[in-house]
């Protein structure tokens, strides 16, 4: 109907399809579709390839089919169904048309190009191309490294409840891929994680998993070995496209699936392999896993500190990896049916014959191990590290703090934390291995629609949203789905009609505002903060103690700057704007809220979160302090200071219409958040923790001599006292005495600028600092 209707609105020879099936067909030749496979009930196998036309299971013998009663029609004639039921349905996404739409846009073709042109390859962590296992496949394999358009994938899965309950009555797995080639802002968004197989509940797969993971396998083959011809929309070329997995992404009990390994028992590490070392609790009924020592340097003082420990000491060696071939050594001999026995029925059991000579915790051979280029990855399963981290502080902590209740998975907790150093040297930055992954089930619950069909509304929800963000590539001048602002946006790249060409708006206000009247002593603060005139007083008493010309600043300021604007006026001189004259009278109101956004930090008032579990309250200001300050001083440190505190108002000055946001006494600019955490020991006592902005990646390029201020976080203007320039590093020194020298290190590629200052040179109409340059 809504079709229609649009129909009708639009001129003539419009081609909007007539009905929501031809929609259907368009968007599927697009390559935004999937395909159903009939799965088994018992998960012993897919009716696929050459099994695709079976009735029943080969294995099980179980139907394909569901039962389906007889219904009567109206004259009490009992029929059946003509239509076939499957009992159970695999949704595979095609991985192939997805990838060549990421580089059919130009918004994201040129992206996937990022970790070879546009990385900065100076030794930092930021991305998964910095990292060892990268650097080593990209060895193993020049063919496929030599073009930098291939693409790199991390696979994660894990089983979730539909039904936005934490019952684990229903699971549902879904497998996620995620292209790593793509820049830091934008591998782990959620519109570039492609949904590559949706596993149907109501119960997981358990290691049953590789029958469901079969045609993303073939996919992968196929683009490992044969490539598909794309088009790049960025260098308008078609080049033959290829891809390769380098990891999986899952918690403890998941990696057991995928891997093979079993994560139970004496020998639950699938790091320690058949040496882990493991003791049963008696009186626990539970494994422990030690052996934590020989990670240790050889004399390190706990190896041979057996009573703080087991009672032994340690002096095992540390244990390498296995690599693919390691592995694939092990397997020999096991060979498993998979399926499960159903109750009441002849179904097959899982079978496994074990090499009885070596004692292994091997379940299954890995289907990822018919990728040929497996066996030779550094790292092929990578731990979840946010489980990690919970385990490890809800369960050690809790396990030393001795609390009731959170005991049960310590010894477990110990166990992974043995190992997640490891992984992250070979994997590096843990944000592409952590929770994303869990916020996306998270919006896959939310597309349930029929809870009688969870899967179903999933698929239809995902590929909605899938066409929205394809859609919007090719969408300009609009807020889209792909283009939206970040969450904490305060608008500091927006240029607003009520600008002042004195001071620039910063943040955003939250909520509404309230009138509110300012005393005379804090109108004066206020207000004075607003402006500079420290360095006038500084230079007409050169020799007195910073104190005094803090006194002198605070008790003059105010009225000499009406004066000397008033004066400039009278001159006509033309530095005196109409913005300048109405910031000399002072602000003409102010206005109160309650929060503000700016920095990319979303601020609120101490007594607008006393009663929330969040905290937005907690402020660090840095400042700069004299560089002339004396051993007699009461601060005698030169250079900058760091002030912690608490929000406690925000207060919005308003000069003749022209609105400058701050907190009193601290401009909004220079705010950055930190949160207080109580001390367990000391109440009285909380510990700073620092805190970066959302969508803040630090990206450092190639910056030149002109950007070098912007780089170091410094204005020129202001008073430094830096490193000895005979490094590498840039110093700037500045001494503002009549007849000295400005001197500006650069860095060696640049010869040193010296320039005599005259002392006329340094009045500014206004008294504000003067932008040297070289």
């Amino acid at each position: 109907m809504l079709l229609e209707l649009l129909k009708e609105a639009l001129p003539e020879g419009e081609m909007l399809p007539k009905s929501f099936y031809e929609m259907k067909k368009i968007i599927g030749e697009l390559g935004l579709k999937y395909n159903k496979i009939d799965a088994c009930p018992n998960d012993c196998m897919l009716y696929w390839k050459e099994t695709i036309n079976e009735q029943s299971c080969a294995i099980c013998g179980t139907s394909r089919w569901k039962m389906v009663e007889h219904q009567s029609d109206d004259e009490g004639s009992s029929f059946a169904k003509d239509r076939k039921i499957p009992t159970k349905i695999l949704r595979h996404f095609p991985l192939k048309p997805r990838l060549q739409r990421l580089f059919m846009s130009s918004k994201t073709a040129s992206s996937m190009k990022w970790h070879e042109v546009g990385r900065t390859d100076d030794g930092i962590l930021r991305h998964p191309s910095d990292s060892p296992a990268w650097k080593t496949f990209d060895h193993n394999h020049p063919s496929f490294s030599s073009d930098g358009r291939n693409v790199r994938l991390g696979l994660a899965a894990d089983g979730f409840n539909p039904f936005r309950t934490m019952s684990i009555a229903h699971s549902t797995w879904p497998v996620i891929l995620i292209p790593y080639n793509l820049p830091p802002w934008m591998c782990m968004k959620q519109p570039n994680l492609m949904l590559s197989l949706l596993i149907p509940g109501p119960y997981g797969p358990g290691n049953d998993i590789d029958v469901y993971m079969q045609p993303l396998i073939d996919e992968l083959k196929e683009l490992w070995e044969v490539g598909a011809d794309t088009y790049d929309a960025s260098s308008n070329e078609t080049f033959r496209l290829r891809a390769a997995l380098l990891w999986t992404i899952n918690d403890f009990p998941a990696y057991a699936n995928l891997s093979g390994w079993s994560t139970k028992g004496r020998l639950a590490c699938p790091c320690c392999n058949k040496d882990t070392s493991s003791k049963w609790l008696i009186h626990g009924r539970k494994f422990c896993y030690m052996g934590h020592r020989r990670f240790l340097e050889h004399d390190h003082k706990f190896r041979t500190d057996s009573r703080s420990f087991d009672g032994t000491e340690e002096f095992g060696e540390a244990l390498t990896p296995l690599f693919g071939s390691d592995v694939l050594v092990q397997l020999q001999g096991i060979n498993v049916t998979f399926g499960k026995k159903t109750v009441g029925s002849h179904g097959h059991k899982r079978r496994r014959e074990d090499n009885e000579e070596e004692r292994y915790n091997w379940k299954k051979k890995s289907i990822f191990f018919d990728l040929p280029y497996w066996k030779h990855n550094l790292l092929r399963h990578n731990l979840d590290v946010m489980h990690i981290e919970k385990n490890i502080c809800d369960n050690v902590l809790a396990t030393l703090l001795n609390i009731a209740g959170k005991t049960k998975d310590s010894v477990k907790a110990r166990l992974n934390l043995q190992h997640m150093a490891g992984e992250a040297k070979i994997a590096r930055p843990v944000q592409y291995r952590w929770y994303p992954i869990e916020r996306y089930l998270l919006t896959l619950k939310s597309y349930v629609r029929n809870r009688s069909r969870p899967e179903g509304s999933i698929t239809e929800g995902y590929l909605a949203k899938e066409c929205l963000t394809f859609y919007s590539r090719y969408l300009h001048g609009t807020e889209t789905w792909f283009n939206r602002p970040i969450r904490n946006d305060d608008y500091g790249n927006t240029v607003r009609e009520e600008q002042s060409s004195i001071f620039p708006l910063v943040g955003r206000a939250l909520g509404k505002s309230e009138d509110c009247v300012l005393d005379n002593v804090t109108f004066v603060q206020a207000h004075r903060y607003v402006l500079e005139h420290m360095n006038v007083v500084k230079r007409m008493n050169r020799h007195a103690r910073p104190r005094d010309i803090e006194r002198i600043h605070n008790d003059t300021f105010y009225k000499w700057f009406s004066d000397r604007v008033e004066q400039l006026r009278h001159e006509r001189n033309e530095q005196v704007s109409e913005d300048l004259r109405w910031l000399a009278r002072g602000p003409s109101m102010a206005r109160r809220y309650k929060g503000f956004i700016v920095n990319g930090f979303r601020f609120h008032t101490k007594d607008c979160v006393k009663k929330r579990k969040t905290q937005h309250s907690g402020v660090v200001v840095t400042t700069k302090t004299s560089s002339f300050a004396s051993a007699n001083d009461r601060n005698p440190i030169a250079g900058d200071v760091t002030y912690y505190g608490v929000l406690t108002d925000i207060i919005e000055l308003e000069y003749c219409g022209q609105h400058l946001s701050d907190e009193p006494f601290v401009f909004a600019s220079q705010a950055e958040q930190v949160f207080y955490v109580q001390d367990l020991i000391e109440k009285d006592w909380h510990v700073v923790v620092m805190t970066k902005p959302r969508d803040l990646f630090e990206m450092h390029g190639q910056e030149s001599a002109d950007d070098v201020d912007t780089f170091l976080g410094m204005s020129p203007c202001d008073d430094q006292c830096l490193e000895d320039p005979s490094d590498d590093t840039v110093s700037w020194e500045r001494t503002d005495v009549d007849g000295t020298t400005i001197v500006l290190y650069l860095p060696p590629t640049q010869p040193m600028v010296e320039e005599q200052i005259d002392d006329t040179e340094l009045s500014n109409p206004i008294g504000d600092d003067i932008l040297y340059n070289n």
